[in-house]
């Protein structure tokens, strides 16, 4: 057992290493927030999930590698690294991750124009002759004399009956 005085700059390391992580760990959500664009609402919740669970694993090693006791000050001094990360330096930041992320998917979003293009191309490529097969078919039925799917009604001679 420590002596009184011997605790108190420990527990205030402790303290000072927690704002830290709570700044790490702001980080990390920041950087990974920025990352939404890439998906809908299920992306953004797994992404979410995934942040949740590593600052819950980050926090967990974090008291067991100090004494194994999670103190009060511990969870305050995290949330307050996060606190001023958010405050400070996460509105500088996020235009940078987001510029960044940008230009990392830059080559992908470029691909995607070409292959719509390339889609909308061959599309109307090959709808052409369906509608040519279709325009011809019905032609030739005209002419043998078949039925016609549509146009005028056939007109009925008879009377109707009457009282």
């Amino acid at each position: 057992m420590t002596a009184m005085g011997n605790e108190i700059p420990l527990q205030l390391a402790q303290f000072l290493r927690s704002i830290l992580l709570g700044g790490t760990l702001a980080l990390l959500y920041d950087l990974v927030r920025s990352l939404h664009i890439l998906g809908g609402k299920l992306w953004e919740c797994t992404l979410d999930i995934l942040v949740s669970i590593g600052a819950s694993a980050a926090v967990f090693l974090f008291v067991m590698a100090e004494d194994g006791e999670l103190r009060l000050f511990i969870l305050l001094g995290t949330l307050g690294g996060a606190v001023l990360f958010f405050s400070l330096l996460s509105g500088v930041l996020r235009p940078i991750w987001e510029f960044w992320i940008g230009v990392f998917l830059l080559p992908l979003r470029f691909t995607k124009i070409v292959l719509i293009k390339l889609g909308n191309f061959f599309k109307k490529a090959f709808s052409f002759p369906a509608k040519w097969f279709t325009i011809m078919g019905t032609l030739i039925n005209y002419r043998l004399g078949g039925e016609r799917s549509h146009g005028a009604e056939s007109l009925k001679t008879e009377d109707p009956p009457q009282q």
